[in-house]
Parts: C-alpha cells; sequence; structure tokens
C-alpha cells in the first residue's frame, strides 16, 4: 500500500508564431518579435491565466495551509508572458514559492529540446537561465529536475547530476520499468529517478473530463482509494496544469484539485515533495540510451512527437546549425533563436498534429531563415561564408525527386548529406540540366562551388566538390567567427 503522494505540474505556454510571415512584408516592422510572432499571444495568455492559473493557483495557496504539498515547474517563457500580461497570476504563483509546502523544479527557460542536441553546451545554459529566473522571480533554488516533456536518457541523467541537481523524472516506460516498481525510486547515471505514474497522473489530466470514460464522472473520494491502493513508496503524480481549467464543461477540474486534499488526509495518504521522495532508496539503477529516450509523449514514450518524420528532424538541425552567430548575447534580438527552440514548434510539425504539419514547418523555416540573415547582416564585418551556410525558405530549397522520393535541402549541409545517398543517375541528370549550378549560384550565392561544378565530370567529383567545400566554409567560420561575441 502506497501511503505518499507527489503532486507536480507543468506550467508552460509557448510565444506561438506568426503563419502569416512572409519576407516581403519584413520591413514593415523593426521589432522582430512582432514579425515573427503571434499578435495574440497577449490576449491568450491572459485568457489562460484568468481561465487555469489564476483559480487553480487560488485554491493551491488555500490547500498549501491544509497540508497539501506540491511541486511546479515552470517554463522561463510562461513567466516572461505572465509578467508582461498576467501580472496576478505570477503574484500568485510567487506566493505559492514561499509556502514551506511548495517546490519549483529545475528546467530548460525555453521548454526546448536542447538536451538531444548533439552539443549538450546550449542544454547547460538553457538549464542555468532558468535557475537564475528561479531565484530572481521566486528566491529559490531547485534541487530537483524535470526535461521538456520528461525526456530523458543517460546523457541528460549525467549532465543534470554534475550540474548539481539531487533527482530528475522521467516517465513510466514499460520497457523499463515493472508495472509493479513504477512507485519506488530508480537511479541513473548515479542521480535518483522519480517515475511518473502515467495511469494514475492521466486519470487527472485526461480522462476526468471525459464523459465517454467509465469511470465518469470520478469522485475524487474514489481517486484517493486508488491512491491507497497502489504499491510501492511514493505516487508521483505529473501533469499539464491547464488540466484544471473553469472551462471545463462536462466537469468541474477545480472543485477535483479543491477537494483532493480532504479525500487523501480521509485515508491516509500523506502529500510529499520531490525532494522528500529521493531520501528513499533505490531499487535499482536503469540506463536509457541516447537512441532509445523515453518522454512522456505519444503512445511510445519515445521523443517522435517532436523528431518522428523528416520535416521535424530538418527543422531540428537547421536550429542548431548555425548557433555561433544566433546567440551571441551582443546580437540584438537573440533571444528569439531560443524562443524558436520551443519544443511545441516541433511538436506542430508532426503527422499527429491537429493543424496543417508542414504549412507549419515552412512558416518555421521562413522565419528562421529570416532571422539567421538579419543575424549575418547585424555582423560587424560582412560574412559571406554565413551566408552561404545559412538556412532558406522551404520556397527556395532543393527539391530532389526519383523514384517516387522526395527531399528537400535548405541549407548546403542537407544538400551533402542527401546527395551521399542519390543515385548516380539522377545526379547526373541534375547536372546535365544545370539544376546544381543555378541553386547553388543563384539561392546559396556560392559563385566558388558553382565554378567548381560546372568542371565536375561524375557524380563522384560532384560529392567531392560539394563536401569540401562544405568543410572549408564552417573552417573559416570557426576560425575567423563573427564578432558578435
Amino acid at each position: 500500500m502506497a501511503e505518499k503522494v507527489c503532486f507536480g505540474f507543468e506550467v508552460h505556454q509557448p510565444y506561438t508564431l506568426n503563419m502569416d510571415f512572409e519576407y516581403k512584408n519584413s520591413n514593415h516592422y523593426k521589432n522582430l518579435n512582432e514579425l515573427y510572432f503571434n499578435s495574440s499571444n497577449k490576449e491568450l495568455i491572459k485568457n489562460i491565466s484568468l481561465d487555469s492559473y489564476e483559480p487553480a493557483t487560488e485554491i493551491i495557496l488555500e490547500n498549501l495551509d491544509n497540508g497539501f504539498k506540491c511541486a511546479f515547474g515552470i517554463s522561463g517563457i510562461v513567466v516572461k508572458q505572465l509578467d508582461q500580461w498576467a501580472p496576478y497570476a505570477l503574484d500568485l504563483f510567487k506566493d505559492v514559492a514561499k509556502h514551506k509546502n511548495s517546490e519549483f523544479l529545475g528546467q530548460t527557460y525555453y521548454h526546448s529540446l536542447s538536451s538531444l542536441y548533439s552539443n549538450i553546451n546550449e542544454f547547460k545554459d538553457q538549464i542555468r537561465l532558468h535557475k537564475n529566473m528561479l531565484k530572481e522571480e521566486f528566491k529559490v533554488r531547485p534541487e530537483i529536475f524535470m526535461n521538456t516533456d520528461l525526456i530523458f536518457n543517460n546523457r541528460i541523467a549525467s549532465t543534470v547530476y554534475k550540474l548539481g541537481f539531487k533527482g530528475i523524472y522521467a516517465e513510466e516506460v514499460p520497457k523499463l520499468i515493472d508495472e509493479n516498481e513504477v512507485n519506488y525510486l530508480h537511479e541513473c547515471q548515479k542521480i535518483p529517478i522519480l517515475i511518473r505514474n502515467q495511469s494514475l497522473s492521466d486519470d487527472i489530466a485526461f480522462r476526468l473530463t471525459d464523459c465517454k470514460w467509465d469511470m465518469y464522472p470520478l469522485d475524487v473520494k474514489t481517486y484517493a482509494k486508488w491512491l491507497s491502493s497502489a504499491t510501492g513508496d511514493c505516487i508521483n503524480l505529473f501533469l499539464n496544469y491547464k488540466s484544471f481549467n473553469s472551462k471545463s464543461l462536462e466537469y468541474n477540474t477545480l472543485d477535483f484539485i479543491s477537494n483532493i486534499t480532504d479525500a487523501c488526509n480521509e485515508i491516509g495518504i500523506e502529500c510529499v515533495l520531490p525532494s522528500d521522495v529521493i531520501s528513499n532508496k533505490p531499487i535499482k539503477s536503469i540506463n536509457v540510451y541516447e537512441n532509445n529516450s523515453t518522454s512522456w509523449c505519444g503512445d511510445l514514450k519515445n521523443t517522435n512527437a517532436w523528431l518522428g518524420n523528416d520535416v521535424q528532424k530538418a527543422a531540428f538541425k537547421a536550429i542548431q546549425r548555425n548557433h555561433r552567430w544566433l546567440k551571441s548575447k551582443k546580437l540584438k534580438n537573440a533571444d528569439i533563436w531560443r524562443n524558436l527552440q520551443v519544443s511545441d514548434n516541433f511538436y506542430l510539425m508532426g503527422n499527429h498534429s491537429n493543424t496543417n504539419s508542414f504549412n507549419f514547418f515552412k512558416t518555421f523555416m521562413k522565419i528562421l531563415s529570416h532571422y539567421e540573415k538579419t543575424c549575418i547582416a547585424q555582423a560587424k564585418e560582412s560574412n559571406i561564408y554565413a551566408g552561404i551556410l545559412r538556412s532558406r525558405t522551404h520556397e527556395e530549397a532543393f527539391y530532389f525527386n526519383f523514384k517516387n522520393n522526395e527531399y528537400f535541402a535548405h541549407n548546403l549541409d542537407e544538400f551533402e548529406e542527401i546527395i551521399r545517398f542519390i543515385p548516380d543517375s539522377a545526379l547526373t541528370s541534375y547536372l546535365e540540366r544545370g539544376d546544381f549550378f543555378n541553386w547553388i549560384k543563384n539561392i546559396l550565392g556560392d559563385e566558388m562551388l558553382s565554378t567548381e561544378i560546372e568542371k565536375c565530370k561524375s557524380p563522384k567529383e560532384f560529392k567531392i566538390a560539394v563536401r569540401d567545400r562544405k568543410f572549408k566554409l564552417w573552417k573559416n567560420i570557426h576560425t575567423k567567427q563573427l564578432h558578435l561575441n
């Protein structure tokens, strides 16, 4: 029988993109944030605060006085928006932070996928930014870490441990965690792991308002009995805070969270904090290799929600590729690059998305391309190498089509990767028609490479020419550096 429960809530809202963005209209804007991001973000966060954050947090504050305990994982992006447009909600969270029965968790400031980047330094930087934000805004220092949507692997665990955190959250994944061991502490790379109980968390987050659910409407006392009947040391619940919403027509979710404290007290279940949970002894150590990273998204609980198709992978590579000039602290609007990293953007490019995922991808690439071009123009000296290497819009991408297979190259790196596996017969056709020459000269603006490929007598020579030129361009970038830092 489990006698303890640990509640955790994710609080996050991205800056949504301006889906009407066009290059031709960009000269009318001096503020790139206004150009790239949706003008409705202000009303959106105000409505979310009014319907969810404010009423739910007012209830939480009352519950904290009655013995309820909980943890919040709040992104830096949402804190910034609350500070701008919904200060009362932010003040409520600050009141929660002052209470002894609350705890705030570490995470990436931008709720990004940076933990999956080939270079781990951006992940570390965003954790430090978030930690500084918590200290400045809430006067707290996080001890437990929750990564974006609980993305987890050995490298993440090791990095977080070395940064001084005492514990980390991970999702309940059947292939790693036995169902009878979910409510026990585990360990990975020397750091204790709090395993999220998927079923009991999702009962609140998703099924509570589902009138087709066989347990609908769920009585809070029944739910408390489910908690008490579970085996283990502590049940770790984690869910999106927007699950508690005054606009829930089918079921009053605010009443549920309001009554959960009394229901737990009546049945003898103690609410504890994540920092209390890690005092237990881990029952076993687990390994999660990078190619099998886990998360709380999707049926497979992996990273396919953000990196499951070709356009997601292309955008993911593009956002990382040119970080040397994009994240400079001296660059005007430098935080835009990190706002574009938010996991929500990659999720909306997925096949599961209700939006037109391909249109979203095209808009994302337009914005990223324009931003990279703007960054390069702001350099103290012109850099032709960066101009050639930067990403282009999807409309400017080179389109490969052979044997019913389609591939798009938005930059020279992607182009060089694709031509490695394109059949020589197809490459020969593109070369003979001058397609490669025209794209490299007119879209990338690389006169040297376009001249070089005119001399190529075979696909092999062409591949070598492109590869060598790419390496030379990046070498010049690394050697000369843009004078932004």
